[in-house]
Parts: C-alpha cells; sequence; structure tokens
C-alpha cells in the first residue's frame, strides 16, 4: 500500500494536500499582511521614515517654544493667522 493510499482511508477518502490553498480567506489575509510588513520594513530601513520623525519633532520642539513664551492662546492666534495666509497663497 503506497503512503497516500494509506492517508486516504486513515482520513475516510479525504484527500490532503501539500501546498497552501490560495483561494482561502486565511491564505489571502495572511497574504496581505505579509505584504503590509515589508512595505514597512523597507521604509524604515531605507530611513525615510525617520527622517520624517525628526521633522515632526522639530516641529512640535518650535510649537512648545511658541506655547512656553506667548501661552496657548497666543500660539494658537499666530499658529491660525498662518494658517489662514497659506490658505490664501494656495
Amino acid at each position: 500500500m503506497k503512503a497516500r493510499d494509506y492517508l486516504r482511508k486513515a482520513n475516510n477518502g479525504l484527500v490532503l494536500r501539500t501546498g497552501p490553498n490560495t483561494k482561502s480567506l486565511e491564505y489571502k489575509i495572511n497574504a496581505f499582511k505579509e505584504t503590509g510588513t515589508g512595505i514597512w520594513q523597507n521604509l524604515l530601513d531605507r530611513g525615510d521614515i525617520g527622517t520624517v520623525i525628526d521633522m515632526g519633532t522639530q516641529v512640535l520642539e518650535l510649537f512648545d517654544k511658541l506655547t512656553e513664551k506667548i501661552g496657548l492662546f497666543g500660539t494658537l492666534t499666530i499658529s491660525g493667522g498662518a494658517l489662514a495666509g497659506i490658505m490664501k497663497i494656495s
């Protein structure tokens, strides 16, 4: 008796698959998740995300200095005026 015949009899005629079922929802979700992970790893390896984080930190530090000097309402007033000016230019 061959091994495949033995397995078929042991599983009441159920044929075991050796490869992944690429049509199953579980397989598709896992492939999607792994693709997303690969994209983030590529971004982190290139250092681009680090540059964005550094720029964000600098903006927050500037905002912190403004609120320290002129308070929250003064900062909001200046930020609102700057935003309105930028939107007019665009």
